[in-house]
């Protein structure tokens, strides 16, 4: 059985912001980040990353990006 499923958008306002780290521990997760930082070259860029436990990936998201 294939299970899909969407999960919501975290956002924080400054100066409440924070860096995050994704591990997916169990199945698989499509984890997508989009840049919101104003001042930076890679404004509005998004990079996506399959999570699995078999991969062993983590995605390391900085301070103003959308995870």
């Amino acid at each position: 059985m294939i299970c899909n499923s969407t999960r919501g958008l975290h956002f924080q306002y400054p100066p409440h912001t924070e860096t995050k780290i994704v591990t997916c521990l169990k199945g698989e997760v499509f984890d997508v980040a989009v840049d919101l930082r104003n001042d930076s070259p890679t404004f509005l860029n998004w990079f996506g990353i399959n999570l699995s436990p078999e991969n062993n990936r983590s995605f390391f998201i900085p301070d103003g990006v959308l995870p």
